[in-house]
C-alpha cells in the first residue's frame, strides 16, 4: 500500500513539474486565453494555436464608405477561462500585440475573412488554410 501511495505521489510530482515547465515557456498569447487550463496547452493544442496565429494578418486599411467588413466587436470573446479579457478597439488597439486567440474566429474559413477593428484604420485578416 505504501508503494502505491509513494508511486502516485512521485507520478503526480513529475506531472506537475511538466506542466510548470510547459507554462513557463508558453507563448504569452496562448497563456492569456488559457490561463490555468493545462488541458488546452498540450503540445498538440499549442501547435494548432501557432498554426492558426500564423494565418492572421493585421493590416492598415483606411476605412471607406462602401466597405462591408464585420466589426471585431461583433466577434465573441473567448473569455471562459479568463474573464479579464477585453475587446481591442481604437482606444487600446496595438497591432503588434494583437491576440487573435482571444476571439471566437473561424480559423478554418473557405476564403480569407476580414474584420475591421472598431474605431481604427486596421483590419484583421484570417487567411484560409492553404
Amino acid at each position: 500500500m505504501k508503494k502505491i501511495v509513494l508511486l502516485t505521489a512521485v507520478f503526480g510530482f513529475q506531472l506537475s513539474t511538466l506542466f510548470a515547465q510547459q507554462s513557463a515557456t508558453l507563448d504569452p498569447r496562448i497563456a492569456e486565453v488559457y490561463t490555468g487550463v493545462p488541458q488546452y496547452t498540450t503540445p498538440a493544442h499549442v501547435a494548432m494555436y501557432e498554426e492558426n496565429l500564423g494565418r492572421v494578418e493585421v493590416k492598415h486599411v483606411v476605412p471607406t464608405a462602401t466597405e462591408n467588413y464585420t466589426l471585431l466587436s461583433s466577434v465573441p470573446l473567448k473569455n471562459k477561462y479568463n474573464q479579464a479579457l477585453v475587446y481591442d478597439n481604437g482606444s487600446n488597439f496595438n497591432p503588434a500585440q494583437f491576440n487573435a486567440l482571444k476571439y471566437l474566429f473561424s480559423f478554418y474559413p473557405i476564403q480569407d475573412m476580414t474584420y475591421r477593428v472598431d474605431n481604427t484604420e486596421y483590419v484583421i485578416i484570417i487567411h484560409k488554410k492553404p
